[in-house]
């Protein structure tokens, strides 16, 4: 996917957007290093989820890698169980704080038959 960056206003913030990135199925949780998308560097990420075809129910989940210690995990919320947005029906954003680590996969977790959701990530700071 492509990837802009570009500076904003007179502070000179670095952003950088990925294109869009259209996902027709149900996504596995991460396991690899070069999976998800390449946020060093960067404080903030905000994720998009846009052009919603054939009216898709669908659910996500956020992951973080850290290249020293090598592993995937699971984003939890304030309760300490895993931070998922379930069974949405219309577009969504959400911001993350992603200082320290090395990728990001809002992950999309369950998405109904036939339909297709695209996802941008912005990266700032």
């Amino acid at each position: 996917m492509p990837r802009f960056t570009k500076e904003r206003g007179a502070t000179g913030v670095l952003e950088v957007r990925d294109g869009p990135e259209t996902v027709a199925a149900a996504e596995t949780a991460p396991s690899a290093p070069t999976d998800g998308t390449d946020c060093t560097g960067f404080n903030t990420v905000a994720v998009a989820i846009h052009t919603l075809v054939n009216a898709p129910t669908y659910s996500l989940d956020v992951w973080l890698f850290e290249g020293g210690g090598g592993a995937w995990v699971q984003v939890s919320g304030g309760t300490g169980a895993p931070a998922t947005f379930e069974d949405l029906t219309a577009t969504f954003a959400q911001i993350f704080n992603v200082a320290g680590f090395d990728r990001v996969l809002v992950r999309v977790s369950a998405l109904s038959a036939l339909g297709s959701i695209d996802r941008v990530y912005t990266f700032v700071g």
